[in-house]
């Protein structure tokens, strides 16, 4: 099967330790995690159209249901490279202690063949200042991305699920009061169609109308459009096998109106 897993911390808890030496540089962290899986597969559904025999008829009572199926996927990956200038007018960089990034979408659209995400990478970066007293500054920005993620047969109509991973994060000090970031996002997006289908709430059997009853044993019948040997058969409450014996029908799928064919009487075939 296709599996789908997904999580999203929930608390995070931490304890400062001592080291060996007696120095408080150990952190004990505890992490709580909600874990969504989905599963996927594919299967063909059987359904009854339609159902007869020799002696009874029956009428299908049936109701309409939604349902939501997977339809494809796909993945598009954006490098983005952009200079930051602090805006810190006192101070400038002294050096850079971390740089944090977390990508967003913030729009998600269908287009012909495309699911197109626009959205942000959210900056944090701690770095020391040029005083004396050696002071961390944080600074936030947000550096806006777009990626387009080409999945044939992609319409408008259809359901999206998108989501943005941080794939590489890389930063370096360009100035007193610039840095340079270099980030790549992965966005992959899943579509899923809307589906509608009948099933059989309940099957009523109904009379069988005398002149099929009384009918002789073989009747001719001229093809009809739009007939089946399907029809046909569940018309006279024969089989289909016994019309194709008895007419010596070669492809029994290629009936054509105004063709004239025998119809037995069930049992009258041996």
């Amino acid at each position: 099967m296709k599996c789908d897993v997904s999580f999203r911390i929930t608390d995070i808890d931490y304890k400062v330790l001592e080291n060996e030496a007696g120095e408080r540089q150990n952190l004990e962290i505890q992490i709580s995690l909600d874990v969504n899986v989905k599963t996927y597969n594919d299967r063909v559904i059987e359904r009854t159209i339609d159902a007869f025999t020799s002696t009874s008829r029956f009428e299908f009572v049936r109701e309409n249901v939604g349902a939501i199926g997977y339809y494809n996927e796909g993945v598009d990956s954006q490098t983005l490279k952009e200079r930051i200038t602090i805006d810190d007018d006192l101070y400038g960089i002294r050096d850079i202690i971390y740089v944090d990034a977390k990508p967003i979408i913030t729009e998600t659209k269908i287009v012909e063949d495309k699911v197109v995400c626009d959205g942000v990478v959210s900056i944090c970066a701690v770095y020391r200042a040029e005083k004396e007293e050696e002071e961390l500054v944080s600074y936030r920005e947000e550096i806006p991305f777009k990626a387009t993620v080409s999945i044939d047969g992609a319409k408008i109509d259809m359901i999206e699920d998108a989501v943005v991973n941080l794939e590489y994060l890389s930063f370096d000090k360009a100035s007193q009061r610039e840095m340079d970031v270099k980030v790549i996002v992965e966005v992959s997006a899943k579509l899923y169609n809307k589906m509608m289908f009948d099933i059989v709430k309940n099957v009523e059997e109904v009379d069988i109308e005398d002149s099929i009853k009384n009918m002789p044993s073989l009747v001719l019948y001229v093809v009809q459009p739009n007939d089946t040997l399907w029809k046909i058969a569940k018309k006279y409450c024969t089989s289909m096998e016994d019309i194709i014996k008895i007419n010596d029908l070669d492809n029994p799928d290629l009936i054509m109106p105004g063709m004239k064919l025998l119809i037995p009487k069930k049992g009258f075939i041996k």
